[in-house]
């Protein structure tokens, strides 16, 4: 059996899985580390990594230092992004860099030392964008393809 993946759902440290919710005397806690407990599901029922333009574009971010934070929307936006796909979230850019910019102005002027350019999220967009349709081009290759084979000129 493997730990709950706790996920921060309307404020409260809850996980998708089972269901289960951390909570004191029936309040939603929001402390920063959730404690460890055994998911009584995830045996049963494995959670799929998540995966997608919004999952590639937290990567991204998180390779600048900036990840998500109690009370901000990147991570239900970034499933948003994940749920809809790659075509919709190019026919949608201008609102995924206006979803940036409004998190990069809650944050302050500068977001570990950088100022928010359009352009430069506009360029991370469409770098996870492609990144995303790496990944599914993998995921939707066999695992092993045997190599084609060369005649040699010589039969039998």
């Amino acid at each position: 059996m493997t730990d709950c993946q706790l996920e921060l759902i309307n404020g409260c440290w809850t996980c998708p899985d089972c269901g289960w919710r951390y909570t004191r005397k029936g309040v939603p806690i929001q402390s920063a580390k959730p404690p460890r407990r055994n998911c009584p599901k995830s045996k049963d029922n494995p959670r799929p990594q998540p995966k997608g333009p919004g999952t590639e574009l937290k990567k991204l971010m998180a390779g600048f230092g900036i990840k998500a934070t109690l009370g901000c929307k990147c991570n239900k936006r970034a499933a948003t992004m994940d749920r809809n796909g790659c075509d919709w979230c190019e026919q949608n850019i201008e609102t995924i860099v206006d979803w940036l910019e409004e998190e990069a102005e809650k944050r302050g002027a500068l977001v570990r030392g950088l100022p928010f350019k359009r352009l430069g999220a506009k360029v991370l967009v469409k770098l996870a964008i492609r990144n995303a349709r790496r990944v599914e081009g993998e995921s939707e290759q066999p695992a092993h393809q045997p190599p084609d084979a060369e005649p040699d000129g010589n039969e039998g």
